[in-house]
């Protein structure tokens, strides 16, 4: 399959999977609202982010920044995938899809949605949204991708 038909068949998978469950959280919760799925453990959480990923920086007075720096992310990784190592290709599409994901909240809404809101142990993880498990899967397949060919 070729990087860029890659890429399409991710952005169809995700992005209607990512903006869908977001428009589903924003119309059924109220922000801040929690709704318990499975007790102790995980919740529906409505949040607007305003930072980064799993609300890194949102109290930063530069949040702003985010959204000229998602676009120049997004065409870096649009034009470096031409060139990309094969097994790279759905690392950098699932990162294209879900930077893409949230770069739409930021622009139609001012913030993302996060609503999936886990705790374990104790420990509560932030709040965060489909985009954001593309953006963190991709990073993990391409650090292995990465690592995988610096072994050869």
């Amino acid at each position: 399959m070729s990087r860029y038909l890659t890429l399409a068949v991710t952005l169809g998978i995700v992005l209607p999977l990512d903006q869908g469950s977001k428009f589903l959280a924003s119309s059924l919760l109220s922000p801040y609202e929690t709704c318990p799925v499975i007790k102790g453990f995980f919740n529906l959480t409505l949040i607007f982010n305003k930072g980064a990923l799993f609300g890194m920086g949102g109290g930063v007075p530069l949040s702003w920044l985010f959204v000229p720096v998602s676009v120049i992310a997004l065409a870096f990784i649009f034009f470096y995938l031409r060139s990309a190592h094969q097994n790279e290709t759905l690392a950098l599409s699932l990162i294209f899809s879900g930077a893409l994901g949230n770069l739409i909240d930021r622009l139609a809404r001012g913030a993302v949605v996060d609503f999936l809101d886990f705790h374990l142990a104790g420990y509560h993880w932030p709040a965060f949204n489909l985009a954001d498990v593309a953006i963190t899967v991709g990073v993990g397949l391409f650090i292995l991708s990465l690592l995988s060919r610096r072994r050869r």
